[in-house]
């Protein structure tokens, strides 16, 4: 299996050609075909280097690393960002409440987060970016791009309900982001409060506090009586130091949208996180589907400023749409080249999507289970599959029960129904049977990835490799006719057998191909000749007009079958 290359998500050309062990001039080549006019010096993002990679054969991955958190001679201090997840109704808007001195539980719908916030406190001496990720089902999406751009993440579960399906979910994002989690025990001061309950629960979930030997920071506190709120800001200042995070202000500026929406007497906005260089007023940027030169800068006091810095969330405004949360942003030198980025981003990208159409038959599965931590640890390890000639499409991913609009998805796009931990029920089941529906269940997870990787397994034709086993040089010509020939030689490498086939070289260039009828050792008849010697052979003509002549050389081959099995890339 070939290595996949990690990349960065903004990489010199220079550097990639040398992680892709390429030229240099090969790679400005290719860059220059698909329309990108760049020096070795300049650079590009990861899409357009994944492309590019692609051209060559190289299986490359993002760097498993936080781009964020590079650390560079040049690079300064920054920030910690911090996402605040949990358990809808566990007390995450409060918590942020009182550190931040505002109150926006009264102005949400429902009490509930609808987007992701964005926040910047100062305590004591030091910055602090927080992200209030939405705590219900309905936004696991946001809560997903919300963990990916994180430096530490604080868990927010109550001491009177303990661990709930969000919180599982929260750990389950914490995890795959690789991000340190602070666990903030919240509602302490009600009647029934257990934290010791709640660290037990948290344990076996494998965030075990430091108190029972663990590696965990736990602590507990009350938002609503404002107890060891400063004792959950210490621990946070004390974790980013230990992370040393820093970011170069002398980058290009580039960063993340983490919201975005129309606002009245603004139209499309974004809220987005610096990860490097300065932004400005006035700077034209570009996203994957839109460019915007940015008009405001808004800060989460409602202030409008004129510079923002790495780590720092901020709204801007001068979108031409609404981009996509989650969505990498970089710096454009003007609306030309803004608008040149995107054209020639979605001109790949297209072409890339009709090349692997043709080259790639489709899977398609649909996805149901107990809870959407569940449904992200499939998809997860779906993403994280290599499987051969064939792309895995989820076409749908939801928690709960078969429902009949599952059924008639499935029938529509030819999917198999992948259940896990879901209840199975006549209605679908006579269902899904009536119109050749699969439809499979399982309560163990790894089963349910068995079972994807056997139906694939079954789909894959094998590979027909040919092997060099041997090579006979032709020193006698016996006899020949237009259909066979009997020759003496001597076995120069490697070995013969009866039955296989071989190509004639002559000076270095194909001749033909024929077939092994006879082998003889002295006037013995033999299968098969494994030491080197002078011996004679009988062959049958193939594919060859021409004579076999003396000092021509005979390359013996066999054909393997290679067994292609779908296999984990990491």
């Amino acid at each position: 299996m070939k290595k996949v290359i990690e990349l960065p998500r903004i990489i010199l050309v220079r550097d990639l050609a040398e992680k892709l062990l390429i030229s240099a001039t090969d790679l400005i080549s290719s860059l220059a075909k698909n329309g990108l006019m760049i020096s070795i010096t300049e650079s590009i993002d990861y899409e357009t280097a994944e492309i590019i990679a692609d051209e060559f054969e190289i299986k490359v991955k993002p760097t498993s690393e936080k781009m964020h958190n590079f650390k560079t001679q040049s690079g300064q201090k920054r920030p910690p960002i911090v996402a605040v997840m949990g358990h809808v109704d566990h007390g995450k808007t409060k918590v942020l409440d009182v550190i931040k001195s505002t109150d926006i539980v009264s102005k949400e719908s429902g009490g509930i987060t609808q987007h992701i916030g964005a926040y910047q406190v100062k305590y004591k001496k030091d910055l602090i970016t927080f992200l209030d990720t939405p705590g219900h089902e309905a936004f696991t999406k946001l809560r997903a791009y919300g963990a990916n751009v994180t430096d530490i993440i604080v868990l927010v579960v109550s001491a009177t309900e303990g661990v709930k399906p969000q919180t599982l979910e929260a750990i389950s994002l914490a995890k795959s982001s690789k991000s340190p989690v602070i666990v903030a025990i919240n509602k302490i001061d009600l009647p029934g409060s257990d934290p010791e309950s709640v660290k037990r629960q948290l344990s076996g979930y494998g965030l075990v506090s430091k108190d029972w030997g663990g590696d965990t920071e736990i602590i507990e506190i009350s938002a609503l009586k404002k107890i060891n709120i400063n004792q959950l800001l210490d621990k946070i200042i004390e974790v980013s130091k230990s992370l040393e995070l820093k970011a170069d202000k002398n980058e290009i500026v580039s960063g993340y949208v983490v919201e975005s929406h129309i606002e009245t007497g603004y139209g499309p906005v974004a809220t987005v996180i610096i990860m490097q260089g300065i932004l400005k007023k006035n700077d034209y940027l570009y996203f994957g589907n839109t460019w915007a030169k940015v008009k405001n800068l808004i800060n989460w006091r409602n202030e409008n400023i004129d510079t923002v810095e790495p780590a720092s969330p901020v709204k801007i405004t001068g979108l031409k749409k609404i981009v996509e949360i989650g969505s990498h942003f970089h710096f454009a030198k003007n609306e030309k080249e803004a608008r040149k980025k995107i054209e020639k981003k979605q001109e790949i990208t297209s072409y890339k999507s009709i090349a692997d159409s043709a080259e790639l038959k489709t899977f398609p599965i649909i996805l149901k289970a107990d809870t959407t931590g569940s449904i992200f640890t499939i998809i997860d390890h779906i993403k994280n599959l290599d499987a051969q000639d064939y792309k895995i499409k989820i076409v749908s991913s939801r928690v709960g029960n078969v429902t009949e609009s599952d059924i008639n998805t499935a029938l529509a796009s030819k999917a198999l129904i992948f259940c896990f931990k879901t209840v199975q029920s006549q209605q679908t089941t006579k269902l899904a049977e009536q119109n050749s529906i699969e439809i499979y269940y399982f309560d163990v997870i790894y089963q349910l990835f068995d079972k994807i990787n056997e139906l694939i397994n079954k789909l894959l034709e094998d590979n027909l490799v040919e092997e060099v086993i041997g090579k006979f040089e032709v020193l006698k010509d016996f006899f020949q006719t237009n259909e066979s020939a009997v020759l003496g030689g001597k076995l120069i490498q490697g070995k013969m057998l009866i039955d296989v086939y071989a190509r004639v070289i002559r000076d270095e260039s194909l001749i033909g191909k024929v077939k092994v009828n006879n082998l003889k050792s002295n006037t013995t008849d033999v299968n098969e000749i494994n030491e080197k010697g002078e011996y004679g052979i009988k062959v049958y003509k193939t594919k060859i007009s021409d004579k076999i002549r003396v000092g021509d050389s005979l390359e013996l081959y066999i054909i393997n079958k290679v067994i292609k099995k779908v296999h984990k890339i990491n």
